[in-house]
């Protein structure tokens, strides 16, 4: 069905495969299905999503501020650039989407789950995430920068050039990424490697 906001903020129980133009501010869906939908650089904040399921859609530059989202799935959905500034959201799962340079700052998330996501330069300054799984991802020049986490595991997933990599600790990391990570700790606490090159030359 073709949802139009402007005539009913509401809906529930329904199969959505397109949404009429304009903004989707205040929204809300309950139990519904979206499928293929196109939400390209639309605005949708305060939208309230309750047990539903977006699946291979277009999300980019959406703006999702303040959203709120309880029992949400997000599957094979294009999201770059999404901006899920201060959302609050529970038992949200997203698997094989594609979220580069997204924004989740001061977000809270409590029972997550990122699997097969890219999220390279994705950023989560000050956001709040608890009991949360990440797997199989890209963090690649990621920021977490202020970020606090609490029962979280990150397993099968590329930590190169993470910014505010402080932000792990009490996490669970997977040894495989145990050089990316320690260099981007480093980083992130000033510590420098030195090799001694010059050691030598002091001598004597």
């Amino acid at each position: 069905m073709s949802f139009d906001p402007d005539v009913a903020p509401e809906l529930a129980d329904a199969v959505v495969t397109d949404v009429a133009d304009g903004d989707l501010d205040d929204v809300e869906l309950v139990r519904c299905v979206l499928e293929g939908v196109r939400l390209t650089a639309r605005s949708a904040r305060r939208l309230r999503l309750v047990d539903v399921v977006l699946r291979d859609c277009e999300l980019s530059g959406a703006d999702l501020t303040e959203a709120r989202l309880t029992r949400v799935r997000l599957e094979g959905c294009r999201a770059e650039g999404l901006d899920l500034g201060m959302v609050k959201a529970a038992d949200l799962v997203v698997v094989g989407s594609k979220l580069t340079e997204a924004s989740a700052r001061m977000s809270e998330l409590e029972r997550w789950r990122l699997d097969d996501c890219d999220l390279r330069r994705s950023e989560w300054q000050r956001a709040v995430l608890t009991t949360g799984l990440v797997d199989g991802c890209d963090l690649d020049h990621a920021d977490l920068s202020g970020a606090r986490l609490s029962d979280v595991r990150v397993m099968r997933t590329r930590l190169d050039d993470l910014v505010g990599a402080r932000a792990l600790a009490g996490a669970t990391v997977d040894s495989g990424q145990l050089v990316p990570l320690a260099l981007a700790v480093f980083a992130d606490l000033g510590i420098r490697l030195d090799d001694g090159a010059g050691a030598e030359g002091d001598e004597g």
